[in-house]
């Protein structure tokens, strides 16, 4: 729906915005190290939460990725991790590397255990022998907190 409104205030030819969606999704997806544990199936769920968590993470942006278990959510972060900092493409090295704090959600979490992971991130930009923590420009990874 979004990207007909832009194609249409833009005067754009309709599916513009999708093929170039598509066509940026493809590109980032090819210049990462996808091999995993177990094989995967590189669909069009795992590109876009992969290139939308990507996308997320350098912009600063809070991201919510809703889906059925299975549907690449975690899995897309985790590959991220693997890839951001760590590969010889030119263009994805150019990113900090992502270190994660994981909530594991239940029914059972309170809000005691989510700020208890929020406290162990915010310690972790303190460095060692310092009280005062280091700015966000100055961190060598990206920190996230994951809802999981």
């Amino acid at each position: 729906m979004l990207e007909l409104l832009i194609e249409e205030k833009m005067g754009l030819e309709k599916g513009y915005v999708k093929a170039a969606k598509e066509a940026e999704q493809n590109d980032f997806c090819s210049r990462l190290n996808l091999v995993w544990d177990t094989p995967l199936a590189i669909n069009d769920a795992l590109k876009e939460n992969l290139y939308s968590c990507f996308v997320a993470v350098n912009t600063r942006l809070p991201l919510l990725i809703i889906g059925k278990p299975g549907s690449s959510k975690t899995l897309s972060l985790r590959l991220l991790m693997k890839n951001l900092g760590r590969t010889d493409d030119e263009y994805i090295k150019r990113f900090k590397s992502i270190r994660a704090f994981n909530i594991p959600g239940s029914e059972n979490t309170v809000s005691g255990d989510i700020k208890k992971v929020f406290d162990n991130a915010h310690r972790s930009m303190i460095p060692k022998g310092s009280t005062v923590p280091l700015k966000l420009h100055e961190l060598k990874d990206t920190l996230v907190v994951v809802f999981d």
